[in-house]
């Protein structure tokens, strides 16, 4: 039988981990996975989304023994490890370089055309 202080200490774990990794809210471990959106692997959303519903069934004692341990447990490694490879500092450092290269795109692009204008009307190039 499985212990559902032990699932809601495991649940509890990884939603401040989901928080911590992501900086998403929620009430519950699915509403931060769902929040997370694109962010996560299907496969781990998935996941949570195991968990949760072994957390629903708890409630319900003959519900609670249809649970499967080895597979509530093998979701909570599979969320633990994806969580545990996720680096903050690099996702905040990819967003800023992210939106640095775009903006150098951008003037490289308008120089160019500048430079194209400029050629077309005669004023370079001559």
């Amino acid at each position: 039988m499985i212990d559902p202080q032990d699932i809601n200490q495991k649940a509890e774990a990884l939603k401040s981990a989901v928080k911590a990794k992501y900086g998403v809210r929620g009430k519950t471990l699915a509403a931060r996975l769902s929040k997370a959106g694109r962010l996560l692997p299907k496969r781990v959303h998935h996941e949570g989304l195991v968990i949760q519903e072994a957390m629903d069934k708890m409630h319900h004692p003959r519900l609670a023994a249809t649970v499967d341990p080895m597979r509530l447990e093998a979701a909570f490694v599979h969320i633990t490890n994806h969580l545990n490879g996720v680096d903050p500092k690099d996702r905040r450092k990819g967003k800023v370089l992210g939106w640095l290269g775009g903006q150098v795109f951008n003037l490289i692009l308008i120089a160019a055309l500048l430079v194209a204008l400029m050629w077309w009307r005669g004023l370079i190039g001559q």
